[in-house]
């Protein structure tokens, strides 16, 4: 079972929407006027984050009018930022690469190279679209399977960068991601710390409970790869009943590692059935072409071996080696000849 693609994929969705958050700041100053105009410019942002988490067809329409019509550079470069996002969501996540690298090298040169001398910008919202863009390249890296201590590195700054941003609202989860990264690590107790912060600053922040949401799915997610399935059970209730107020990615997440929970307990039908029900949710999002159904078909694979249906299983494998081979995934690769 591929338990790593799964932290890999919730991290990148987790991530990428964590990042959408991240940078929809308001451009609120000194009068009435920009107050008022800057909640005119959240209502929007808020609107295009959700048609990016959606995979939306009309969203990259609307980011390239945001960036036409751009009163300031800052809010050019926060629509670029967005446009990596929804890349990085599709079939083609490297087209997001180029995008990164211009926005960190925009607001690392603001304000004469502040952010060099001090590792923050000057300003509450660049340190936000530093923060935004540093998430994203974590999460391109996590897409490819890049070294994961370069990836906790990465999580570091971005939270860094919060405290000192107009956007700590998002320090939760960012600290989710750490604690990913770390079990990508294998270092379960730094992943355990961070999920406890991220507890805590929700708490601390008074931001909803449902923040809590994908922190009890990462605690889930440790306690399945502990065995202890008590604990992971109690967690996967807890998220259970609010499956439909999450995006499409993070219903995918959570399904995922719910049919891992079934799976590494050898019960077999009940994990064949989860990722039927994955499927089909993905399918019902317009999700068909994108990195969670080959995994899930993957996964799918291996159950089908477990049950000695050779038939169905070579025909997912079929379905998903050329994927894998096309994106130069080995760790996906390996697990489909394993």
């Amino acid at each position: 079972m591929t338990k790593t693609n799964s932290y890999i994929n919730k991290l990148l969705k987790i991530t990428l929407i964590g990042c959408l958050a991240i940078i929809a700041i308001a451009i609120q100053s000194c009068t009435s006027k920009q107050r008022n105009e800057g909640t005119a410019y959240d209502d929007s942002m808020r609107w295009l984050d959700d048609s990016i988490a959606a995979l939306a067809p009309s969203a990259p329409q609307a980011i390239e009018h945001g960036m036409r019509e751009a009163n300031d550079s800052i809010t050019y470069y926060e629509y670029k930022l967005r446009m990596a996002m929804y890349y990085s969501l599709t079939d083609h996540p490297e087209r997001a690469d180029t995008l990164i690298k211009n926005v960190k090298a925009f607001a690392a040169r603001q304000d004469d190279g502040f952010y060099a001398v001090n590792g923050t910008c000057a300003s509450p919202r660049l340190n936000s679209l530093m923060a935004g863009a540093k998430a994203c390249e974590a999460a391109r890296d996590m897409s490819i399977h890049r070294d994961p201590r370069h990836i906790v590195e990465l999580y570091n700054k971005t939270y860094k960068l919060l405290l000192n941003s107009d956007s700590k609202h998002n320090l939760p989860k960012t600290c989710a991601n750490m604690a990913d990264a770390y079990m990508l690590c294998n270092d379960l107790p730094n992943a355990a710390k961070w999920y406890r912060r991220a507890l805590f600053l929700v708490d601390s922040l008074e931001l909803p409970q449902k923040e809590n949401i994908t922190l009890y799915m990462g605690l889930a997610q440790i306690y399945v790869t502990l065995h202890n399935y008590g604990k992971a059970k109690f967690y996967n209730d807890q998220t259970e009943p609010h499956v439909k107020e999450m995006s499409p990615s993070m219903q995918a997440y959570y399904v995922n590692n719910l049919g891992n929970y079934y799976y590494f307990q050898g019960d077999y039908k009940n994990a064949l059935l989860t990722f039927m029900r994955m499927k089909k949710m993905l399918e019902e999002h317009g999700m068909v072409r994108t990195f969670d159904m080959y995994l899930c078909k993957l996964n799918q694979a291996d159950v089908y071996l477990n049950l000695n249906l050779l038939n169905e299983a070579t025909k997912m494998l079929d379905e998903v080696e050329p994927y894998f081979h096309s994106k130069g995934d080995k760790t996906s690769i390996y697990y489909c000849y394993k």
